[in-house]
């Protein structure tokens, strides 16, 4: 007969297999779905850690397939833009996620206009892009002091999308003007 610990020692077992199993499936699960695009990853210039009139600001943002699969015709857009938020900001971020995504059907419009096609993105693979941005040293201010915010914006639509990547985040005035990547706190636009 098998003593009381052997049997908690042996069900803790079975039950760690199959939380194991478990987290295993719903992994592959995740992972063997359609391609789709998401935002991966905003960073600045890397030569420059601090906000400056002096040096152009470059914010670089990278879209990423991070289905299962292959992505084909597929489309992006992207934006970044300063705004000054007069009066309460929470009533101006639809406003200014409605102006970016109207930019970005109007700029595949023009794309599809022009005969250019999109491009295939493999599992795993991204697309990027560096937007420039000239501040003045009143932007600079404004941004610290958090009166004036910069806005991204990516969109991307592909072949067989059930929706388009339509993602709009804001910048938390950096402290100092400290724009190193790990230092920065991003949020989602309708978040405020």
């Amino acid at each position: 007969m098998l003593s009381r610990e052997t049997v908690l020692i042996a069900f803790i077992g079975i039950g760690a297999l199959s939380v194991a199993a478990l987290s295993i499936a719903s992994h592959v699960s995740l992972n063997s779905g359609p391609g789709h695009m998401q935002l991966a990853k905003i960073w600045f210039n890397d030569e420059h850690s601090n906000l400056s009139s002096h040096n152009p600001l470059y914010i670089h943002l990278w879209t990423r397939n991070t289905g299962g699969a292959p992505l084909q015709e597929v489309y992006v857009y992207y934006e970044a833009r300063l705004v000054a938020l007069n009066g309460e900001p929470i009533k101006e971020l639809p406003k200014i996620h409605d102006q970016m995504h109207a930019n970005a059907l109007k700029h595949l419009e023009q794309m599809l206009d022009q005969g250019e096609h999109g491009v295939a993105v493999g599992e795993g693979d991204g697309l990027w892009d560096s937007l420039p941005m000239t501040l003045t040293p009143d932007d600079i201010e404004n941004i610290k002091l958090g009166t004036s915010k910069i806005f991204i914006y990516a969109w991307a639509r592909w072949r067989d999308s059930q929706n388009d990547l339509d993602h709009c985040e804001w910048l938390q005035g950096p402290s100092g003007g400290d724009i190193s990547t790990d230092k920065l706190i991003w949020h989602i636009c309708n978040q405020i």
